[in-house]
């Protein structure tokens, strides 16, 4: 809801741009009107409060939309961890290692070595060393780390690429390593 005095850039952009909508509708009709006047009406009507019906409607639209957004959000979450065909296993490390190439050799080295970012193919990590760890790391980030989080970058085809490639690494010690970070991994929990 709009208030006098606020100064939000976007809700500003987006007044303009229903105003802009507004006055050229009008238009089509024949009636003609200033930008500014339906801006100044958009903005007044923005600040008449909703009925208690418009706002009971209102909210269990939210709710819906956030069960439907949850459903999907647990739909894409589950194609990140699912398992990879053993008979797909070496194409999907190898568009992994392409993906890792272009997105991760910055922080990781070229091969997974650690430069910025930690050494990926020693035993030790700083969030986990399972499958599963590596790729919530690679949907999430590490805030404050450095590490970015992947999932609006990279699909979820992507992201398991990358996961089983970075896992296909671990315990290859590739010359020139960082030193180790993190806790040692004994097994794939």
């Amino acid at each position: 809801m709009y208030k006098t005095g606020q100064t939000d850039k976007h809700l500003m952009t987006k007044l303009i741009n229903e105003s802009k909508t507004v006055t050229h509708d009008l238009k089509k009709f024949g009636i003609v009107c200033e930008q500014k006047e339906i801006l100044a009406l958009i903005a007044y009507l923005n600040q008449i409060p909703a009925s208690p019906e418009k706002m009971r409607r209102d909210s269990l639209q939210t709710a819906e939309w956030n069960r439907n957004r949850a459903l999907i959000d647990s739909l894409k979450m589950a194609s990140y961890f699912e398992e990879i065909d053993t008979n797909e296993m070496e194409t999907v490390i190898e568009k992994g290692q392409q993906i890792f190439q272009n997105n991760c050799q910055a922080c990781h080295g070229q091969n997974g070595q650690g430069i910025v970012g930690p050494n990926l193919t020693d035993d030790f990590f700083l969030n986990g060393g399972s499958r599963k760890d590596i790729t919530g790391v690679i949907i999430d980030g590490v805030e404050g780390k450095g590490m970015v989080p992947w999932k609006n970058a990279l699909n979820p085809k992507d992201i398991r690429a990358v996961s089983a490639f970075v896992y296909s690494i671990k315990g290859t010690n590739a010359p020139f390593g960082k030193s180790p970070q993190g806790v040692k991994e004994t097994s794939d929990h």
